[in-house]
């Protein structure tokens, strides 16, 4: 069915651009990690040598290095604009299958014009919805964690301990499981396979 098809390739095609934009937003995550590293190293004590006589050197610096975090913020916020678009885009193909799978069961469900591998077509539409919507759900969990750091980014510069803790978590992304994620796109695949055998594009 060519909405199967359009659906599992825009499915493909998102996770694709979503890739994409967290590399390029890497290079923004490292430069505050390079930033907070630095912060780090003139927080410790005995690191300054003679410099340690000059009056607030370690505040000055520190404080100086954080204006050079915030510098970044603007980009981390068109980082996570480019991600709510993509999200939407998902959503999009988890809404239109949804939608797909009601009227399929309608039609099943009123017995009109039903042929006799229709409850096959029924069971395996209903676990490919599934399945994509388990991973729409786990970008959409990821994106809600990128928006939460960059809003508190965005408020205020958190102790040295949190902001190391937002930019790993932010780097590693959590909630896309790729074992999992790559276990999803092959069970779309076979499934998009068994629905083509079917050949019943009219119940």
């Amino acid at each position: 069915m060519q909405i199967i098809a359009s659906s599992i390739k825009n499915i493909e095609n998102s996770m694709k651009s979503w890739n994409a934009l967290q590399a390029e937003a890497m290079q923004t995550i490292s430069a505050i990690q390079n930033i907070v590293s630095k912060i780090k190293h003139i927080s410790q004590k005995n690191t300054l040598g003679k410099l340690d006589s000059f009056e607030r050197i370690v505040e000055n610096t520190t404080y100086k290095l954080y204006l050079a975090i915030n510098e970044y913020i603007p980009k981390l916020r068109k980082y996570l604009k480019e991600f709510k678009k993509i999200m939407n885009e998902f959503r999009s193909v988890k809404n239109r299958l949804t939608d797909f799978q009601v009227s399929i069961h309608s039609i099943f469900e009123r017995g009109v014009n039903i042929k006799e591998n229709a409850n096959e077509l029924v069971t395996l539409l209903d676990g490919l919805t599934e399945h994509v919507a388990e991973i729409v759900n786990m970008y959409e969990n990821e994106c809600l964690v990128k928006e939460t750091i960059i809003s508190e980014l965005e408020k205020m510069t958190p102790p040295q301990s949190v902001l190391t803790a937002y930019l790993i978590v932010f780097s590693t992304e959590p909630y896309l499981l790729t074992e999992r994620i790559e276990e999803l796109r092959e069970k779309l695949r076979e499934q998009e396979t068994r629905i083509d055998l079917l050949s019943i594009s009219k119940l």
